[in-house]
């Protein structure tokens, strides 16, 4: 797993707010921003705030990875799930990230569930 991915991903199953902002300040710009189904949010602290809303919507769960990281040209996708205590999968995603020249990341389009099967 990619390093700033990895702390990203930490920084989503991490219950300690200051320890949160500081691992979302390792792998993301100030002026991140984060689109999914549920809204849009700006910065770091809006990540964080986001963060802590679906920790408080569900608790005992995680978020792991479920693939590699596969990229070009500063954009990268990678899937990822929702795990229960037990390790069951309660929800899979894939994301889809932007990078800046250092690498950390600048906008993150999550996508909840499964890609839809053709019409």
């Amino acid at each position: 797993m990619d390093e700033t991915i990895a702390i990203y991903f930490d920084a989503w199953n991490e219950p300690d707010v200051a320890e949160r902002r500081r691992k979302l300040g390792r792998s993301l710009t100030d002026d991140v921003e984060l689109v999914d189904p549920t809204g849009r949010w700006q910065g770091i602290t809006g990540v964080n705030d986001r963060i802590a809303q679906y920790q408080a919507t569900a608790p005992g769960t995680a978020i792991v990875a479920a693939s590699g990281v596969d990229g070009h040209h500063d954009i990268a996708r990678y899937a990822w799930k929702c795990v229960n205590s037990n390790g069951n999968t309660v929800v899979d995603g894939i994301d889809i990230v932007e990078r800046d020249g250092s690498g950390r990341l600048k906008r993150i389009v999550l996508f909840h569930g499964l890609q839809p099967p053709v019409d």
